[in-house]
């Protein structure tokens, strides 16, 4: 499926695949790409253990 902004929506619900298919995303170098990710695991983790 194509959205709004011509960009293929991903309908298996994989959000990474999504994700790393983008033309921004693909032209990050590694090092970046790699800490994005870093910081979306860090916050997925304070998601589920909340610091208090």
């Amino acid at each position: 499926m194509i959205n709004d902004d011509g960009l293929e929506e991903a309908t298996s619900g994989d959000w990474m695949e999504s994700l790393l298919r983008s033309p921004i995303f693909q032209n990050l170098p590694p090092v970046y790409l790699q800490q994005i990710l870093i910081n979306l695991l860090m916050l997925r983790t304070l998601m589920i253990f909340p610091l208090k």
